[in-house]
C-alpha cells in the first residue's frame, strides 16, 4: 500500500512534458521530477508538497503488488518540529534552515516549510492549506486559499572571497506579502533567507557558481526562479596543505554502517572538511570530525582514511588505515552470565549462574565458559550441559531454555565439590 496523502505537486513549475533542454545529468534530473524536494532525504513539512492520488483498491489492476492507495498521514497534521532552547528534543529534519548531505559534501536544504515550529502530530494549518492548494490531481475549487505566487526576484547580483558569494536582489511583491526567498547554487537549493540577501560559504577557490533565487509566501507559493548570476572565486595564494587527521578511530558498527571519528587537522587559514574514504573510493565529505558511512554489506570488512582539505582547495596526507567489520544481518547478538554461590559447606558447594540477552535481537542458544581457580569439579547440573575440559568448564543451554528474547534471563545451577579455596570465577557468554 502507498501512502500519497502528501506525495503530490500540483503547482505551476510542475513538469507537463520532457524537458530535453539541460545538458548535464543534475539538470536533467531537476527539470523532469515530479517531485519537489531538493533532495530525496527531505522528509520533514516538505514546500509544495500537494495532497496525492485519491485512496484506491488496486489502482493498477488486481494483478498488480500495488493493493492500494491510501491516505495514512492525515493531511495537516505535521510531521515534526525542530531543536530549539524550548524544545530540545525536536527532530533536525524539519529546521527550516538546516541541511542535508547525499555523502558526498553537496549540502541541501531541509525543504521544511517556515514560519512555524508544529511539533509531530499537531494541527499545521499552513501546510494543510498547502496541500489542498497543490493536491495533484487537483481538488477543485480553491476558494478563499491563496495560490498566487510571489514576483521574482528582479536585479540579482553577486561578490565572491576565495571561499564565499555574497548576493542581494530586489526584494519580491506578493498579493499577502513575501515570507523568504530560496537561494539555489547550480540548480541545487542551498538555503533560505527572510530578506534579499544571503551569503553562501564552503565555497572553493578559483572556481564558478551560478546563483538563481525564488520567492515564497506563508502558504507556500514559490515564484519562479530569477535569472541567473554567475561567480567564479578568486584564485588562493595558499598553497599549505591542512595537517593529517590524527587518531582515526571505529566508533560503531552496525549490520549496515560504519562510524568514524578523527582529531581535528590545523591549517593556516583554517580548515574546510575532511574527504572520507573506503578503499580508494571516496565515501563522503564532512566538516566536523565524525562521519558514518551507510548502506553497507553485513559481515564485511571495511578500510577507511580521513584527508582533510582547506577553501583553496589544498589537502592534507591521508590519516593511518582504520578497519572494521559489520555485523551480521541478524542484528547485534550478546549476552552476559552472572554467578552466585547459593550454598557452601566447606567440601562442596551450590552455585547458580543467570544469562540474559543484552543483545538487540532474539537468541536461540548460549553458551557460558569459565576457568577455575583451584581444583573445583562438577558433580551434578542442572538446566545445562557441561562440557569439562581441565580446568575450563563450558555450560551450554538446552532444548527448552536457549531461546531469549532481548532484555530476557534464564538460570541453570550447579553442585560441585573442592578442597582449599573457592574463589568465584570470572564467566564469558556468547549467543546464536
Amino acid at each position: 500500500m502507498i501512502d500519497t496523502s502528501r506525495d503530490g505537486w500540483g503547482d505551476p513549475a510542475r513538469p507537463t512534458a520532457l524537458n530535453s533542454t539541460p545538458t548535464n545529468p543534475a539538470a536533467y534530473v531537476a527539470a523532469n521530477k515530479i517531485d519537489d524536494r531538493p533532495f530525496r532525504g527531505d522528509g520533514c513539512n516538505q514546500r509544495n508538497a500537494g495532497i496525492g492520488a485519491r485512496p484506491q483498491a488496486f489502482p493498477f489492476g488486481s494483478s498488480s503488488p500495488i493493493v492500494a492507495f491510501v491516505w495514512i498521514k492525515p493531511p495537516g497534521e505535521s510531521d515534526g518540529g525542530y531543536p530549539t532552547s524550548t524544545q530540545p528534543a525536536g527532530d533536525p529534519q524539519c529546521d527550516p534552515n538546516g541541511t542535508n548531505t547525499d555523502g558526498t559534501g553537496v549540502l541541501y536544504s531541509t525543504n521544511a516549510i517556515p514560519g512555524a515550529n508544529v511539533p509531530a502530530g499537531q494541527w499545521f494549518g499552513a501546510e494543510f492549506q498547502q496541500l489542498v492548494a497543490y493536491a495533484f490531481p487537483s481538488l477543485g475549487s480553491l476558494t478563499g486559499i491563496d495560490t498566487t505566487p510571489p514576483s521574482v526576484p528582479a536585479n540579482l547580483a553577486a561578490a565572491s572571497t576565495t571561499s564565499s558569494a555574497s548576493l542581494t536582489w530586489s526584494a519580491s511583491t506578493d498579493n499577502v506579502g513575501v515570507t523568504g526567498y530560496d537561494i539555489y547554487r547550480n540548480g541545487i537549493l542551498v538555503g533560505s533567507s527572510t530578506t534579499p540577501g544571503f551569503t553562501d560559504t564552503g565555497l572553493f577557490a578559483n572556481t564558478q557558481y551560478s546563483y538563481t533565487v525564488a520567492a515564497f509566501d506563508a502558504a507556500g507559493n514559490l515564484s519562479a526562479a530569477s535569472a541567473a548570476v554567475t561567480v567564479t572565486t578568486p584564485a588562493s595564494s595558499d598553497t599549505t596543505p591542512p595537517s593529517t587527521p590524527a587518531n582515526a578511530t571505529v566508533t560503531g558498527v552496525t549490520s549496515s554502517t560504519v562510524s568514524l571519528s578523527w582529531t581535528a587537522s590545523t591549517d593556516n587559514v583554517g580548515v574546510a572538511g575532511y574527504h572520507v574514504y573506503r578503499g580508494i573510493a571516496l565515501a563522503g565529505t564532512t566538516t566536523g570530525t565524525s562521519f558514518q558511512d551507510t548502506g553497507l554489506t553485513a559481515s564485511t570488512q571495511y578500510s577507511y582514511t580521513v584527508v582533510a582539505f582547506d577553501a583553496a582547495g589544498n589537502v592534507s596526507a591521508a590519516s593511518s588505515v582504520v578497519s572494521a567489520t559489520t555485523s551480521p544481518t541478524s542484528g547485534n547478538r550478546g549476552c552476559t552470565a552472572t554467578y552466585q554461590v547459593s550454598s557452601d559447606w566447606g567440601t562442596g558447594f551450590t552455585a547458580n549462574i543467570t544469562v540474559t540477552n543484552t543483545g538487540t535481537t532474539a537468541i536461540t542458544a548460549w553458551k557460558v565458559t569459565w576457568t577455575w581457580s583451584g581444583n573445583q569439579q562438577i558433580m551434578s547440573i542442572w538446566n545445562a550441559a557441561s562440557q569439562p575440559s581441565g580446568q575450563t568448564e563450558t555450560a551450554t543451554s538446552l532444548s527448552y531454555n536457549g531461546a531469549l528474547a532481548p532484555g530476557a534471563s534464564t538460570s541453570f545451577g550447579f553442585q560441585a565439590s573442592y578442597s582449599g579455596t573457592n574463589t568465584a570465577p570470572t564467566l564469558t557468554c556468547a549467543a546464536n
